[in-house]
């Protein structure tokens, strides 16, 4: 098109009539014969004006496009953040100390239980006036804001807008991912700003100690978590489900298990405790660990599973007690055995635990009973000490045991 618009221009700047008649000089002359007579026709002159103004205008309609394409991406910084990442958890909780999303003029009203989301005044990046399910008992009514609604906000002397592809966030409601992205576009040229405002937000969700979704451990993207189990039959899995019942780590389980029979499982700890209420298997639960040793606290994530129940013991078995710290730090974890092992002896020191073995050789608690009086024992002449003594003996030479190959184990037989 732009060819023939400058075939007129090129008549005026050549005498195509003085040309050569030679067959190389022909193909020109042909053309421009033909342009000349069809430029004679007034309506086809117009149509080559029309042809001529509209290339030069969508060549500055592109140009006008790839100035305002080059000129955002020189005066905006632009971030993703996707769910199943913490980067998207911490701009999210920042944003929602920020009030951020109050701004927004478009909302989606569902019905949440508020008493299990972070305590900030808002849930899910929603206004909420006040927690009515704690005085009715039903849910909250929670305003999450609408998709692909921009929200425009100040921040440090910087307009930042907010968008999200899909309304609200539900980690807390199901314990599972739902594909969402944030986008952050900060206006400005220098992408510090973008760096101070992220790292800002990791700092808040920090010091905030905002509850953390539940994540699967299996699927979280970040694979920088500490996870410990605890396999029943094994003296740790006691310490800590004794832990669970002292911190009442299980006691905001919403699917339960309702039985007469006491259980290390359950909160019900007194005398009169005759219903006791377990969580049902894989159920996760969250409590904040305080370190006796350093003072950080970190959030844990719990999922109990009670096991199944051996036909031959009629004894639970295969259970375990999955812990996730919200932390990378190992030694947290040291800590936490620490703690859950000092807390199992000193109110175990007044209790004593029969263990059974099963068909396969593992061990189970079977029975805690009250530790009796040394006084209460009555054995004829020196025995006591005796027997007393040999344990003490006993219990200090278990390495000798093991250097030796025997089986680290004493038994007493009295009788009349």
């Amino acid at each position: 098109e732009w060819l023939l618009a400058l075939l007129p221009l090129l008549a005026l700047a050549y005498n195509f009539d003085a040309l050569p008649t030679s067959s190389l000089f022909l193909p020109l002359r042909l053309i421009y014969s033909t342009i000349q007579r069809v430029s004679e026709n007034p309506q086809a002159a117009e149509l080559f004006r029309f042809i001529f103004l509209g290339t030069i205008v969508e060549a500055g309609k592109k140009l006008g496009q790839l100035l305002i394409s080059s000129g955002s991406t020189l005066f905006v910084v632009n971030a993703e953040f996707q769910t199943q990442d913490f980067a998207y958890d911490w701009v999210v909780h920042y944003l929602v100390s920020q009030r951020v999303f109050k701004e927004s003029r478009f909302f989606r009203v569902v019905a949440r239980n508020a008493a299990t989301r972070p305590g900030t005044g808002l849930v899910d990046g929603a206004e909420m006036e006040r927690n009515q399910s704690e005085i009715d008992g039903h849910p909250d009514a929670v305003y999450e804001p609408a998709a692909a609604t921009p929200i425009f906000f100040r921040w440090q002397g910087y307009w930042i807008s907010v968008n999200k592809t899909t309304p609200g966030y539900y980690h807390y409601d199901e314990g599972r991912e739902k594909k969402d992205t944030l986008i952050i576009s900060i206006w400005s040229w220098d992408r510090k700003i973008l760096d101070h405002f992220v790292n800002t937000a990791r700092q808040y969700y920090i010091d905030s100690k905002v509850v953390p979704r539940k994540i699967d451990v299996e699927n979280e993207p970040s694979h920088t978590l500490v996870t410990a189990v605890f396999p029943q039959g094994d003296a740790a899995y006691d310490w800590m489900l004794a832990y669970l019942r002292s911190e009442n780590a299980l006691l905001h389980a919403n699917t339960l298990t309702v039985s007469t029979k006491q259980s290390d499982l359950g909160w019900g700890t007194g005398a009169d405790d005759l219903v006791c209420y377990l969580p049902t298997e894989e159920t996760k639960q969250q409590f904040l660990f305080t370190s006796p040793r350093t003072g950080v606290q970190t959030w844990l994530q719990v999922t109990v599973n009670p096991g199944i129940t051996s036909w031959n013991s009629d004894l639970p078995t295969g259970g375990s007690v999955t812990v996730t710290l919200h932390s990378c730090n190992r030694d947290i974890l040291s800590d936490l055995i620490h703690a859950v092992r000092t807390k199992y002896l000193e109110n175990g020191t007044s209790k004593v635990s029969v263990h059974l073995a099963d068909n396969h050789g593992q061990w189970a608690k079977t029975i805690t009973k009250s530790r009796r009086a040394l006084s209460t024992l009555i054995l004829p002449g020196e025995i006591k000490e005796q027997i007393i003594a040999d344990a003490r003996e006993f219990l200090d030479s278990e390495g000798w045991y093991a250097e030796a190959g025997v089986p680290y184990r004493r038994g007493y037989l009295l009788c009349e």
